[in-house]
């Protein structure tokens, strides 16, 4: 059953007002979580979607029913309403969907702490509960410790989701051609943070689903579209997310086609592959977002600090991709909004992605 729900707030000296759609999942049809659709009321003639990554940032739901950053998604049931209530309310997508006047879609996958699906790293791209079951060990309170049984269910539900998101996409872009817009078969595909990751690793597995891309707030640490790199001698192996050796079909010309644009801010500290030293050894701070193995690759060789690697990785991307830092910001500040309810970086996404369209129709006629 699709649910319904009429939007209207005012954010950032803006008022947003449009429908919200929650399409549910299909597993007969390859994809078990649904996505939200945001149409805002200005939309007219449109012939593109953008696709915002998920990000809940491992928010749960409170005692009364409602989505709290002060409380985490231990069980598949709270990250599954949490991500349906983040898309119901004020979120930066919608606030894109606007700038752009074009629909937006969001996969609704949902996030659980030890299973860092919105990132979409190694363990969740493999299917590797390993250390969601190590994460749900370890925890003290035995109401948010996972059975064998929930653990089974969140990789099941969370099964292969690059191709579930592909899979569902035409249905969810058949519904808003329900709705009397004749759009595209490829989205434009974007994210902050977490979800800039899920942009760009989607864009690498399925270029052929993707318009153009962005993404902000990523740390330097895009894949790199190559099986190995060369570094001061040493030849090293990538595999996915650091860079494709296991990826199959790797389509490098498609994916260098497509327009991309990467930002972060100057003073941006924000890093999911933060090493420690344990035993002489470098080893991850956040666990769920890459393994021991990573940490050391990326911490050895791509660099040490998001603002290095953003650095390095842009020198293997194609000449036509955009980078920018914009100075002095950190991981917040950067798609915050200024005195006059104007987001900097915003811009610069809604300026690169109408460009990318504006490109597009000038080739079209």
């Amino acid at each position: 059953m699709i649910e319904e729900y009429r939007f209207e707030r005012s954010y950032r000296n803006q008022l947003y007002k449009g429908t919200t759609y929650i399409i549910p999942g299909d597993p007969n049809l390859g994809y078990n979580f649904g996505f939200a659709i945001y149409i805002p009321d200005t939309t007219e003639e449109v012939t593109n979607v953008l696709m915002y990554s998920p990000n809940t940032g491992c928010a749960g739901i409170n005692d009364e029913g409602k989505l709290d950053s002060k409380t985490k998604a231990f069980h598949l049931k709270d990250g599954i309403e949490a991500i349906r209530q983040k898309c119901i309310g004020i979120n930066h997508g919608k606030m894109l969907a606007h700038s752009l006047n074009i629909p937006v879609i969001t996969p609704l996958v949902p996030r659980v702490v030890g299973y860092y699906t919105q990132a979409m790293g190694s363990y969740v791209f493999n299917n590797d509960t390993s250390y969601l079951k190590l994460s749900s060990d370890e925890r003290n309170d035995e109401e948010n410790k996972l059975t064998d049984e929930e653990i089974d269910e969140i990789k099941l539900y969370c099964y292969n989701i690059f191709e579930q998101v592909a899979l569902g996409l035409p249905h969810a872009l058949d519904f808003i051609r329900s709705k009397g817009f004749e759009v595209e078969d490829k989205i434009i595909a974007g994210g902050y943070s977490a979800g800039s990751k899920f942009a760009n690793y989607f864009t690498a597995i399925h270029p052929e689903c993707v318009k153009a891309t962005f993404g902000g707030g990523i740390g330097g640490l895009m894949i790199i579209p190559q099986e190995s790199i060369e570094v001061n001698g040493a030849k090293i192996t990538l595999k996915y997310p650091l860079g494709i050796a296991d990826i199959k079909n790797f389509d490098k010309k498609a994916f260098d086609s497509i327009p991309q644009y990467y930002y972060m801010g100057g003073a941006d500290f924000n890093d999911p592959a933060e090493a420690r030293i344990i035993d002489g050894k470098l080893m991850p701070w956040f666990g769920e977002c890459y393994s021991p193995e990573e940490i050391g690759i990326i911490n050895t060789y791509l660099g040490k600090n998001g603002l290095e690697r953003f650095d390095f990785v842009s020198s293997y991307y194609s000449d036509e991709t955009l980078f920018k830092i914009f100075p002095g910001e950190d991981h917040n500040s950067v798609c915050s909004a200024n005195k006059d309810g104007i987001c900097i970086a915003d811009e610069f996404v809604c300026e690169f992605v109408k460009s990318v369209l504006e490109n597009d129709k000038k080739h079209r006629l």
